[in-house]
């Protein structure tokens, strides 16, 4: 049994970051760009991916509550021109310019006894000495059963306008529920040239 959660933010109606005017742009923004530089060959301004990464071990938590939770990965480290990633999940944005973030995982749990409540979000630094602030809301979830899986996806536009910006996503595990669950990968039995579906990856965009 599976379901999917699916979130996108519109950053420009979010205050968080008082400090600096226009850091962040919606995604109706975003289109509504694209839309007003269409020219007779399309879009004078294009979304060309700078980033693709997933991880293909399993994330957990060892314990409940925010002092356990963990940063979700992304596999190996990757440098681009705009963007680096490193090992443990950070993502790095070397450049200034305007990004569409989509930051995905799979919840799971490993027991059956009871119910577990897991919760996903993203973290951004500024870079404006006041450390890392949550994007938007959390998306969590209640699983009563080892069987059931959950795709999420956290999706945002952010312009970086004083480069570096530091991105993380974190999953943690509620402490008024069981011990257990995260984030968790699938390989498809027996199915050759179909990939692994991962415990987390992300994609990005910037906008050229």
């Amino acid at each position: 049994m599976s379901r999917s959660i699916s979130k996108t933010l519109s950053l420009s109606k979010l205050n968080i970051n008082t400090n600096t005017d226009n850091v962040t742009i919606g995604e109706d923004t975003l289109t509504e760009l694209l839309e007003n530089n269409k020219g007779p060959q399309g879009p004078s301004v294009k979304l060309i991916q700078q980033l693709y990464a997933y991880d293909t071990t399993k994330q957990t938590p060892t314990g409940t509550g925010p002092t356990n939770a963990i940063k979700a990965k992304f596999g190996a480290p990757k440098t681009t021109t705009y963007i680096d990633l490193d090992a443990l999940g950070n993502v790095t944005f070397k450049e200034n310019g305007n990004y569409l973030i989509h930051g995905k995982g799979q919840y799971g749990r490993d027991n059956t006894a009871d119910t577990v409540l897991l919760h996903f979000r993203a973290m951004i630094d500024f870079n404006d000495g006041a450390g890392a602030v949550q994007v938007g809301d959390s998306i969590s979830a209640e699983i009563n059963n080892k069987k059931i899986v959950i795709p999420i996806e956290i999706s945002f536009a952010l312009n970086v306008t004083n480069a570096p910006y530091t991105l993380y996503f974190e999953v943690m595990r509620d402490s008024s529920e069981q011990n257990d669950g995260g984030l968790y990968s699938f390989t498809p039995t027996a199915a050759l040239g179909w990939n692994p579906s991962g415990s987390a990856s992300i994609l990005i965009e910037r906008l050229m």
